[in-house]
């Protein structure tokens, strides 16, 4: 009698995880093109603070309903100011002025080298783990996929890759940094860092020379950057944290290897950026790498 009865069990919760990976990889790989419509009409630093103040608000409702705190006391505040700087202001401002220069496509195959990063970039942060060897071959092969996509971008490509780069590199960062705080909910520091990055870019947003706010009010951009802030920001990290708690962060982590291609998919059926070979080619190095990065022994 109990194995009937466990198939369903068994089959709703496959269907769960699914929906939530679903949702996460969608949410993070729409970003990109929303990105590029706001950025095209408005400053990208109008962008990126804008994009942070729909999500902080969202993002507190999704964690509440999910019953995470508020960070609490001076510890988790200065570990949220810190996160806010490397996981939130320099990121997303970098993304949308990215994303002025690239197409959204582009965006998400660059900015999927995350986990390339987080392998080199952890041993030269505390406490300065050993950096594996067996690693470095899917490294290369993952930068050889930025470099082939950076050669088939255009005019102006190169410093938009590099500033998605970046981007994801200060992200990498970031997720290193949260680690450094075992005792402090990481749900927590990730809504006290969407506030406190919110809070960084607001004076950078005013005060930026000859940056208006006035353009991104206008209903075309104010739109993407509400849905990028709610649906691709807020949502899509509460997807993720929902996955990682239901499934653990190895399987959640596949979810990179479906974002970029998201990404292309929507670039090119919204925007009507070409499908073009050799960005294909260059999103199965980088996902291949990662693939390499990943894989256990």
């Amino acid at each position: 009698m109990s194995a009937p009865a466990a198939a369903p069990a068994g089959l709703a919760r496959r269907l769960r995880l699914l929906s939530l990976g679903a949702a996460a990889a969608i949410g993070f790989g729409v970003s990109f093109p929303l990105n590029h419509v706001a950025v095209e009409a408005a400053s990208p630093v109008a962008v990126a603070m804008l994009r942070a103040w729909a999500a902080a608000p969202a993002l507190a409702l999704g964690f509440w309903a999910m019953g995470v705190p508020f960070p609490r006391g001076r510890r988790a505040w200065g570990a949220s100011l810190l996160l806010g700087a490397f996981s939130t202001a320099v990121p997303f401002f970098l993304l949308a002025a990215g994303q002025a220069l690239i197409g959204g496509g582009l965006g998400g195959v660059v900015f999927a080298t995350i986990p390339l990063i987080v392998v080199l970039a952890a041993p030269l942060l505390p406490p300065f783990p050993r950096l594996e060897a067996r690693r470095l071959p899917g490294c290369a092969v993952g930068l050889a996929g930025v470099t082939l996509a950076t050669g088939g971008g255009g005019e102006g490509a190169a410093l938009g890759v590099a500033m998605t780069f970046a981007a994801a590199a200060c992200l990498a960062v970031g997720s290193i940094l949260l680690q450094r705080f075992p005792d402090l909910d990481p749900r927590s520091l990730t809504l006290g860092q969407v506030l406190c990055g919110a809070a960084m870019l607001t004076p950078a947003a005013l005060l930026w020379p000859g940056a208006s706010l006035a353009p991104a009010f206008a209903p075309l951009p104010l739109a993407a950057i509400a849905a990028n802030g709610i649906l691709s920001t807020a949502a899509a990290m509460c997807a993720m944290y929902m996955l990682i708690r239901a499934a653990g962060p190895a399987s959640a982590a596949t979810i990179n290897f479906f974002t970029p291609l998201i990404a292309i998919v929507v670039s090119a059926l919204a925007l009507g950026e070409a499908l073009s070979p050799l960005l294909l080619a260059a999103f199965a190095l980088v996902a291949l790498g990662a693939w390499m990065v990943a894989r256990r022994r």
